[in-house]
């Protein structure tokens, strides 16, 4: 998959939906690399020793390395698989390590219905990294949303908004399962799929 960003203009129709998206991307930081990259708007950049407040939610997956993210409430150990959770007036931190580097994939969204959905108990800064593991839904999800980004036709925002609340019930659903652990061979079926469908771009160039 390749890297890219987006950060939106938001219009009146978008806010009034009561879910609309501010910013998505993809990154793969390697190892070593200065961390985050310098060309994101004042906004979002951000260095360690300070941290960031934003004011909005981000949703990031991790597919790929390790980290750590810290937050007025905690430290979290990433790992290939993790989802991070941002919530808006929460101060945070976060890094790949610097000997494996990691590749992200995150949502920058707000709004009436988002803060709505987000306060439900299973969501919290508290709780904010979930170990759901490499599922090939997510990432699908993921690509589907920012093909609507890149390609912006008219509605885009209604339709990617209806994408984030797929990613927030997968997301719950992938947590209720974790308790029925299943075979070995569903394992391997379930990253296979996952980097056929990572890596589709490369195979069709």
């Amino acid at each position: 998959m390749k890297d890219n960003f987006k950060y939106l203009t938001v219009g009146d129709d978008d806010t009034n939906w009561g879910l609309f998206l501010n910013a998505i991307g993809s990154s793969t930081i390697k190892s070593g690399s200065v961390y985050p990259p310098e060309e994101h708007p004042s906004g979002y950049n951000f260095n360690w020793d300070k941290g960031r407040v934003l004011q909005e939610f981000q949703i990031n997956y991790i597919t790929d390395g390790a980290g750590i993210f810290e937050n007025e409430f905690g430290k979290f150990t990433i790992n290939a698989g993790s989802i991070i959770f941002i919530f808006p007036g929460v101060w945070h931190r976060y890094k790949p390590l610097a000997k494996t580097g990691w590749v992200e994939n995150y949502i920058g969204f707000n709004g009436k219905f988002a803060k709505e959905l987000l306060s439900n108990p299973q969501f919290s800064p508290k709780h904010a990294v979930l170990n759901i593991g490499i599922r090939e839904e997510l990432l699908d999800t993921y690509l589907k949303i920012f093909d609507l980004v890149e390609k912006e036709q008219p509605g885009f925002q209604q339709i990617a908004s209806g994408m984030v609340m797929k990613l927030l019930g997968y997301i719950v659903s992938f947590q209720k399962q974790k308790g029925f652990s299943g075979k070995r061979i569903a394992k391997v079926i379930e990253e296979a799929r996952f980097a056929m469908r990572r890596d589709v771009e490369k195979r069709l160039k």
